[in-house]
């Protein structure tokens, strides 16, 4: 609890301009030996909030770039990997999720190559593990090719699941370029989307 609220003070801290930014990334900077997936998941809030305030400046190009080392160093730890472990934890099988899909979405090579394996590989949403989903079809739709994206779409569509859905449609948009928003933007705006889910994809 103390290192969480140690996190959140400091984030709060260089929200207000009270500290440097500089310094509250290098406090981030102490959590390469924490394995809680709890404080990385406020540490990828706090992270992804940084790169939406600093929007279109040098700025986010530099928390991007901290966010996306700071992950892949992550996954990069024994504990973690690309596959799931035998026997591991619930918290070990969600923070490689987390850091999968942080990563990826950042272009670290092994989650972007994993990502494609693991995608062409599962035939039907069921067959992905439901731990590393949203980090697979959200790096799969930030770099994989017109087809990929096409056969994400249609995971959609033909998913009888609410909860598929809005995971696949959560990871097109985490994952969305200049190239594919006109696509997805289509896909939320079409009957296939349904209407209380349509707020939620375009807030």
């Amino acid at each position: 609890h103390d290192r969480l609220a140690l996190v959140r003070d400091m984030f709060l801290l260089a929200k207000s301009g009270l500290i440097p930014t500089d310094v509250y990334l290098e406090t981030l900077m102490f959590t390469k030996n924490e394995l809680s997936y709890v404080i990385w998941s406020e540490v990828a809030k706090q992270l992804n909030q940084l790169c939406r305030m600093t929007f279109n400046t040098k700025a986010q190009i530099k928390v991007e770039k901290f966010k996306t080392e700071l992950f892949s160093q992550l996954l990069n730890r024994p504990e973690m990997g690309l596959k799931r472990k035998a026997n591991e934890s619930t918290n070990n099988s969600l923070l490689r999720g987390l850091a999968f899909v942080e990563a990826g979405l950042g272009g670290n090579k092994q989650a972007v190559a994993a990502a494609q394996k693991y995608f062409w590989a599962g035939k039907r949403i069921q067959s992905v593990d439901v731990n590393l989903r949203s980090a697979i079809f959200a790096t799969v739709a930030r770099y994989g090719s017109t087809s990929q994206i096409g056969t994400l779409i249609k995971l959609y569509k033909q998913s009888q699941l609410a909860i598929e859905q809005q995971q696949i449609l959560h990871s097109l948009i985490a994952g969305a370029t200049d190239k594919t928003q006109k696509v997805i933007l289509d896909l939320i705006y079409s009957e296939h989307v349904r209407n209380q889910d349509k707020p939620f994809a375009i807030a």
